[in-house]
C-alpha cells in the first residue's frame, strides 16, 4: 500500500514505484523497465543533493546492498 517500508535485499524484484529512504551500496538493474544495460546505483535523498538518484522503479531487480523504499505508487498507477 502506499506509505508502506518495503525492505529489498539482493535478487529482490520491487513490486512498486518508490524512493529509497535507507540503504548500503544499493545498485538495481533497469533494463527491464528502461532498457538501460548498465546496473544504476540508487541513494537516498539528501536536501541540497542534486547527484542522487532515490528513484526506484517497479520491476527492477536488486544487484547489491539492501534498503528501505518508501512506497509511493502502486498497481496501474506504478510504471
Amino acid at each position: 500500500m502506499v506509505g508502506d517500508i518495503l525492505y529489498l535485499t539482493m535478487g529482490d524484484i520491487i513490486p512498486v514505484d518508490g524512493l529509497l529512504i535507507s540503504g548500503n551500496d544499493f545498485v538495481v538493474d533497469q533494463s527491464n523497465a528502461t532498457g538501460e544495460a548498465d546496473p544504476i546505483k540508487k541513494s537516498i535523498y539528501r536536501a541540497g543533493d542534486l547527484g542522487g538518484d532515490p528513484f526506484l522503479i517497479s520491476g527492477s531487480r536488486v544487484e547489491e546492498g539492501n534498503g528501505r523504499m518508501l512506497v509511493c505508487l502502486v498497481g496501474s498507477q506504478s510504471f
